[in-house]
């Protein structure tokens, strides 16, 4: 997050307060969501819930603060923009696995596959065979 020369002091304001939200988004996200249970989980997961909203809000002003930001420099702040779009589309995926608590127990009972036999290709390769016989008929 290095300050960019000829970039807006604006976008470099929303940029920290977009870094420090993620930060505080993952942290409850990867320690203090899975630590809770219950009601209190709840609560947690709707707060990180009203900070991703909050990190959208960052995200979309400044994406209209690139605009007015000389074009030399915009190209490399709408990347870092695109970056962080990611990441917080990373993040909400996090939570969801988080929320709902299954994923660790999940990988537990039926192994890495999640589910999936380990034939799954064969088994569409055979369910494709047999729907082509079935029509030629």
């Amino acid at each position: 997050m290095a300050s960019v020369p000829g970039g807006s002091d604006l976008f470099e304001s929303y940029e920290q307060d977009y870094v420090a939200l993620a930060k505080d988004i993952s942290k409850a996200i990867h320690s203090a969501i899975p630590a809770a249970s219950g009601d209190a989980k709840k609560q947690q997961v709707k707060a990180v819930q009203r900070q991703m909203e909050e990190a959208e809000e960052i995200l979309g002003q400044m994406e209209i603060e690139v605009f007015n930001i000389p074009s030399t420099v915009r190209t490399r702040l709408q990347s870092r923009l695109r970056s962080y779009r990611t990441d917080l589309g990373q993040l909400k995926q996090s939570l969801k696995q988080a929320a709902f608590g299954y994923d660790k127990d999940r990988r537990e009972l039926l192994g890495d596959q999640g589910g999936l036999s380990p034939n799954a290709e064969f088994d569409n390769t055979s369910m494709d065979q047999r729907t082509r016989l079935l029509a030629g008929t």
